[in-house]
């Protein structure tokens, strides 16, 4: 088995696993409620808005390694 098939199988299963989801959107919603808080300070609001955008680069960095499992799947099935 490829090193990319094996990272995608491992970024499906993170990708599906309930407890992650879960942890992220807490973080997820945590984040918007301090955007939403008119008393949240300009270095909170900040704050929030990079922790938000690294969610969105974890969820493209896990995304990435699925397409990429995906593609060395496809490689080994045409090598026939």
């Amino acid at each position: 088995m490829s090193l990319d098939k094996e990272r995608g199988d491992a970024a499906l299963r993170l990708k599906n696993d309930e407890t992650f989801q879960d942890v992220c959107k807490e973080v997820r919603d945590a984040q918007t409620r301090v955007f939403l808080n008119p008393d949240s300070s300009q270095e909170e609001r900040e704050e929030a808005h990079v922790i938000i955008r690294a969610l969105g680069a974890i969820d493209r960095a896990i995304d990435a390694r699925i397409a990429n499992g995906k593609i060395a799947i496809q490689k080994g099935q045409h090598r026939g």
